[in-house]
């Protein structure tokens, strides 16, 4: 990039401002080439400047690419930020969420970056899908000592992994829990715990909670209508 007409060279703010317009737009290749321009020019990229290159092959799927240039970023000696890490945990497929959240987490903890809310939430996914809910829950309860306050993604989260364990009592012992820390359900929490109570033939129970649902405003979507239709037609009350 050569200097503007009036003879000002351009900064690390001006290649900041342009590297994340071009990732907005998806074109991360232009936006690559600047980063080597900068780097040429004598610009030192910062954390800003690693941030928008990863996030703009975030939104490609460009998971091996993101990968290098965190790898990048630390040779660098550039301190990677919780959002750096959450945006890479966050590209991973659910079967391999565990592992990779697991992983990076040492690797946060190593760097002295603390893990937030979106973190444990993935964290959670993994052992959820597992069916590893004693862990799930001491996820949690060391979210609480961290002091980072879970949220209805935490336990809508917990209550699915049970839903699919088939434990509906425990299921009802979160959703407790929840309302208890003052957590509003929101739609997937309903539906979840609806679908649940629906396939353990506690139809009057989900019945319940789909009026309650509404009277709070939340408006049910087609999972939460085709659970409630589907647990009514196999208990022959339509």
């Amino acid at each position: 990039m050569n200097s503007s007409p009036s003879g000002c060279k351009p900064d690390l703010v001006m290649y900041n401002a342009i590297i994340h317009s071009l990732c907005k737009d998806k074109l991360v290749t232009e936006a690559l080439n600047l980063f080597s321009v900068m780097k040429t020019e004598g610009i030192n990229p910062n954390v800003i400047t690693y941030n928008t290159l990863i996030k703009g092959m975030f939104s490609l799927g460009s998971k091996v690419e993101a990968e290098e240039m965190l790898v990048a970023m630390i040779e660098s000696n550039i301190a990677p930020i919780v959002s750096t890490y959450n945006m890479l945990i966050h590209m991973q497929r659910k079967d391999t969420m565990l592992d990779y959240a697991q992983a990076l987490i040492q690797i946060m903890t190593e760097q002295g970056v603390v893990p937030d809310v979106f973190t444990y939430n993935a964290l959670l996914v993994g052992y959820s899908l597992y069916g590893q809910l004693d862990k799930a829950r001491e996820v949690i309860d060391l979210m609480v000592q961290n002091h980072c306050q879970p949220d209805v993604v935490t336990y809508s989260t917990l209550i699915n992994g049970y839903v699919k364990l088939e434990s509906i009592d425990k299921a009802l012992d979160i959703w407790q829990e929840m309302i208890e820390q003052g957590i509003a359900p929101d739609v997937v929490a309903y539906s979840t715990l609806i679908d649940g109570l629906c396939k353990s033939n506690r139809i009057p129970m989900a019945r319940q909670f789909f009026n309650d649902m509404q009277t709070y405003g939340i408006k049910p979507n087609v999972c939460t209508y085709a659970s409630l239709l589907d647990g009514l037609c196999k208990n022959a009350q339509l």
